[in-house]
């Protein structure tokens, strides 16, 4: 299946490969079974829902989602949403705090398959096993480009 993914905003962290798009699709816009379209600040989301709007000619399905929406969070696929090197170790959290959001958006906790990547975007991995922290740092040792 042909994904495309679009941001209304382009950051550091944003995939940078052929299918991921941070405006309205062109005539030279290629069809896609799937446009995501992905939305990390509330402050953008009229934005994004008007990305949706535009997609829908270029798709047979178009999802709106993502943090600014509370979508919640189940896998890690890298390159997926964010870009090439950045990696997650875990998901969900142990505690249940009245006032954070994670649990409800993530999950229970949960060790992931260790990625590779220089840059782990993780809010919870304390609390991950000494044996998934040791694959953890093994694959950071491998990693190129980490000062």
């Amino acid at each position: 299946m042909k994904i495309a993914r679009v941001f209304p905003t382009r950051t550091s962290y944003s995939p940078t490969d052929a299918d991921a798009y941070f405006s309205a699709p062109t005539w030279f816009t290629p069809m896609y079974d799937e446009v995501h379209v992905s939305c990390v600040f509330t402050w953008d989301k009229k934005k994004a829902e008007a990305l949706a709007r535009d997609w829908k000619k270029h798709a047979k399905k178009v999802l709106l989602g993502g943090p600014a929406y509370n979508s919640p969070v189940r896998e890690f696929v890298p390159g997926m949403y964010v870009g090439k090197g950045i990696t997650f170790a875990t998901r969900g959290c142990p505690n249940k705090c009245g006032f954070c959001r994670v649990p409800e958006l993530e999950g229970d906790f949960r060790e992931l398959p260790i990625t590779a990547g220089n840059i782990v975007q993780d809010n919870n991995i304390l609390a991950a096993s000494d044996q998934h922290w040791d694959r953890l740092m093994q694959m950071l040792k491998t990693q190129k480009g980490i000062t």
